[in-house]
């Protein structure tokens, strides 16, 4: 009952895309072939770009895009910081800001960092998320939050090479309540190539928070 009073406010985010009608990436790549047995294969031509990714790269707008939510109070973005701003091959990166509850009740916001490799050589989307950090806030009350990206992060699988690749470049650096509220923006730089082995990887950002 807290919850719909408005005294509770947990922060809860869709973790999928919610499209309009028929406006999900699947149905519009989908094809169906008859066969002489009656069957009826149907193929799916989108690839990655599933859900968020697809409805981005298709110029689509859903009806709640991917990790929004809904909150009894506002919060507030600010001071981006990306610490190394060129990534070693074995190092990690800080992505470090500050988000202040500026309304009038206590709440959780979930902070998106997604990054999107801008000259890529292969199709890839416009961005990915790539970690993300829950935070409790009263009114008036203002935390860092840090997040930690390394080469695995920006990477793709090379299907040939059978191992993920991390080509040099910029990749652009988005921080935000959704994946279309996006509050702060950077650049992380890739000086160089890197192969990562499947078996010797990091997938999942780390991040924490603190005053």
């Amino acid at each position: 009952m807290a919850r719909f009073s408005g005294y509770q406010n947990n922060g809860n985010r869709v973790v999928s895309a919610v499209p309009r009608t028929r406006d999900h990436p699947t149905s519009h790549s989908a094809t169906v072939e008859v066969l002489a047995t009656d069957a009826f294969p149907i193929r799916y031509t989108e690839g990655i770009f599933m859900g968020y990714r697809g409805y981005e790269k298709n110029h689509i707008q859903p009806q709640y895009p991917f990790g929004y939510g809904l909150s009894y109070t506002k919060f507030n973005y600010a001071g981006l910081k990306i610490t190394p701003s060129e990534l070693s091959h074995a190092g990690n990166a800080s992505v470090t800001f500050r988000i202040t509850n500026i309304g009038q009740r206590a709440g959780a916001e979930v902070a998106q960092l997604y990054a999107g490799e801008e000259n890529p050589r292969v199709p890839r989307p416009i961005k990915e998320l790539k970690g993300f950090a829950k935070v409790y806030l009263q009114p008036g009350e203002s935390k860092q939050v840090t997040i930690k990206l390394n080469q695995r992060s920006l990477a793709f699988y090379n299907v040939q090479a059978r191992a993920w690749e991390a080509d040099p470049g910029a990749d652009a650096i988005s921080v935000g309540a959704s994946s279309q509220d996006i509050r702060l923006k950077g650049r992380l730089i890739n000086p160089s190539l890197s192969m990562i082995s499947v078996s010797d990887n990091e997938p999942v950002a780390e991040f924490e928070s603190g005053d």
